[in-house]
């Protein structure tokens, strides 16, 4: 379960919404079901953020490689691919970016590298190469746009660590001109938080710029930045069960 509130600050913000926590900007459900100890997948539901919403997610990930104790392999390798189809109803205008003339316009899809290193029992590092591909996208945005990713994690107890991650998109400059010209900015997401295990669930409490959950969305579409007060509170919480005996 995830969930991300509204603009703590700026013009969407302040006390008039209670710094956010009236509002919704995006909300996830999903289940994930582990094949075997490399392979997992995974369905969700999520409201969207941006251009679509009503937004149905399926998942892969598959860990290529884990690091050795004695760095004979030093790094984690895992790969991540999703598909992404909005159900959302059309726009009746043919100009807009969710106007869906085939069933394909709905569709967006995600693959994505994240390498992985820890350093000792305290911090780890990953870095996360990412392509991004929709089908339907408004006048003079991307199809097609490659993301790197930053993350780490700084565990302060074995139950509480500090965490942080960072995308940079690579949007050209042709894309960036226009859409500036009419008065749209499009910002990197940066989000930091705390991660809380409690035995049975993990909790992460989060603050971030971006208003999507999905990698889909918030990648090429997060138009908010911190530095006008629009980040906002969010939270992670997951839960693992167990099937069978074993």
């Amino acid at each position: 379960m995830a969930h991300r509130f509204g603009d703590i600050g700026g013009s969407g913000g302040g006390s008039s919404t209670f710094f956010g926590l009236d509002n919704s900007t995006d909300i996830r459900i999903a289940f994930e079901y582990g094949i075997t100890d490399r392979l997992t997948t995974g369905v969700s539901r999520s409201k969207g953020s941006g251009n679509f919403s009503q937004m149905w997610e399926v998942l892969g990930k598959y860990k290529l490689l884990q690091q050795t104790h004695d760095n004979r392999i030093p790094v984690g390798v895992t790969v991540f691919a999703n598909a992404v189809v909005s159900s959302m109803k059309s726009s009746p205008d043919k100009a807009d970016p969710n106007y869906f003339d085939k069933f394909s316009d709905r569709a967006s899809y995600v693959a994505q590298a994240v390498i992985a290193r820890k350093f000792g029992n305290l911090l780890s590092l990953a870095l996360s190469p990412t392509f991004v591909h929709r089908n339907r996208v408004g006048y003079k945005d991307m199809n097609n746009m490659m993301a790197l990713g930053l993350g780490g994690r700084l565990r302060f107890s074995n139950r509480v660590a500090l965490v942080a991650d960072y995308f940079y998109s690579f949007r050209n400059s042709e894309s960036t001109e226009y859409y500036e010209s009419r008065g749209i900015e499009f910002y990197n997401s940066l989000g930091v938080g705390v991660e809380i295990e409690t035995g049975g669930h993990v909790f992460h409490l989060n603050f971030t710029n971006a208003t999507a959950i999905l990698e889909n969305q918030f990648i090429p579409e997060t138009v908010t930045t911190w530095k006008n007060g629009q980040f906002r509170w969010g939270f992670n919480i997951s839960r693992r069960f167990s099937i069978g005996r074993h």
